[in-house]
């Protein structure tokens, strides 16, 4: 999810991929209808970290278990990856993903 939210933000936010190479997973909270992980600050040198942004792309990820797949979305806080968001489209999920595949959505 990452890897489709920083190649289709690639423009505007060049360095993302660098700190998915780098990005650690602090916590995770699954919600009943989402699952939020949350990041610890990497440390990168020369990233603008006055940048603070919500980032998605135009992929849902599928999977067998839900009927309208999830969306993600990424917060950028000071320029660093602070957490990816899963979310459901109104469908009750175990915070699992078994099997997938990304689908367009634009």
């Amino acid at each position: 999810m990452l890897r489709e939210i920083a190649k289709y933000n690639s423009a505007s936010y060049p360095r993302l991929k660098e700190q998915i190479e780098k990005i650690e997973a602090e916590s995770r909270e699954v919600t009943g209808v989402g699952l939020y992980v949350n990041f610890k600050e990497c440390q990168i040198d020369g990233l603008d970290v006055q940048q603070n942004a919500t980032l998605s792309s135009n992929q849902v990820l599928m999977t067998s278990k839900l009927k309208n797949g999830l969306g993600f979305i990424v917060d950028i806080k000071n320029g660093f990856m602070n957490y990816l968001e899963i979310f459901t489209f109104d469908e009750e999920w175990d915070g699992r993903v078994d099997d997938y595949y990304f689908e367009s959505i634009s």
